[in-house]
């Protein structure tokens, strides 16, 4: 996309059942407010509803109409879609607005899902090679169903035209960072209208992400893991954080053995190589700073500790992501 040359910038708020108004609300006034500070409108939106599978066809929020998908002009274009999810994972989601989603996507069209929005998008084999950002509700069942995405406790994530977001105020972050990428001149005075010193980002974890995602096991091995997430960039030693967990060092190891089938340094480790893993493919920093980030002194330990782990070096799971073969993975999975 040739931001250089944009006119307009149309947005496409595709409102699932049971959508979020919070993060609908975020978005929009972000939007309006960007446009205050532009000479001419840049950004433009339309609100849409999937009326395949509901018998009325008017819904209105806050009044503004929002279109049925079905009636809206044939070749329509659109520079972004969001998929905007509720807070309730449906099993049975409508069909109706994945041919729309594709199409658009093809054509050149960024995509945001938020909240269970994440779960179409990943139905659809668009996430493949990708960081994957979602609410730590749904962390654990997304998992479940699709094993082989990369998916993280960050706030968003962006990759190759995709931004996946957690919700809640995560999405104003999300949307400062998206504004910033496509009228960054705009960026600091925007910040200073919606009092803003600097938005978190896209590497935030959020807040008791790791307590929904390990619930049901001791507080000792729950305080053990925190521990290791909050010190990733100069690591503790394992009588440290026995420590502050309130248990020895040895029952510490019991505990990881019982509960995750690992010892507590291999665990320490692996949390360190996914956080490098997502600076790697989310990020344009250095090898050499990524692995200092994560508490790695030594770069050649570091690169052989990510290929045993991940398969792969650090430079070329980087290339990876832009290399043509993988680019194109999801039009496999898409025309098959």
């Amino acid at each position: 996309m040739n931001f250089n040359k944009l006119q307009s910038f149309k947005f496409c708020f595709l409102l699932e059942q049971g959508f979020s108004h919070l993060s609908l609300a975020l978005m929009l006034e972000t939007l309006k407010q960007a446009n205050d500070f532009l000479p001419e409108k840049l950004y433009s939106y339309v609100l849409v509803f999937d009326d395949s599978h509901l018998s009325h066809s008017k819904i209105v929020y806050q009044n503004e109409a929002v279109k049925p998908l079905s009636v809206l002009a044939q070749g329509e274009g659109f520079d972004l879609i969001v998929v905007l999810g509720g807070n309730q994972h449906q099993q049975q989601a409508s069909q109706g607005p994945d041919a729309f989603i594709r199409h658009h996507y093809l054509k050149g069209a960024w995509l945001v899902a938020l909240e269970t929005g994440v779960h179409r998008l990943a139905s659809l084999g668009l996430l493949k090679n990708k960081p994957v950002s979602c609410h730590a509700n749904y962390l654990k069942d997304l998992s479940e169903q699709y094993p082989r995405l990369h998916f993280n406790t960050n706030i968003f994530s962006f990759s190759h035209g995709i931004y996946t977001c957690a919700g809640g105020l995560a999405t104003a972050d999300m949307m400062l960072d998206l504004i910033d990428r496509i009228t960054p001149v705009i960026s600091q005075r925007l910040y200073a209208q919606l009092v803003v010193d600097k938005p978190r980002t896209g590497d935030a974890t959020q807040k008791g992400a790791l307590k929904k995602q390990f619930s049901g096991l001791g507080k000792s091995l729950i305080n053990a893991i925190e521990l290791m997430e909050s010190n990733l960039s100069e690591p503790l030693e394992m009588q440290e954080i026995a420590f502050h967990s309130g248990v020895s060092t040895r029952q510490l190891e019991r505990l990881f053995q019982k509960h995750l089938a690992n010892s507590p340094k291999k665990f320490y480790l692996q949390l360190r190589l996914k956080h490098a893993r997502d600076k790697i493919i989310n990020t344009s920093h250095s090898i050499l700073d990524v692995a200092l980030s994560c508490g790695f002194t030594a770069p050649t330990h570091f690169s052989k500790c990510y290929k045993d782990f991940f398969g792969m070096s650090p430079r070329q799971d980087r290339s990876a992501m832009f290399d043509g073969q993988n680019t194109n993975d999801w039009i496999d999975r898409l025309v098959c």
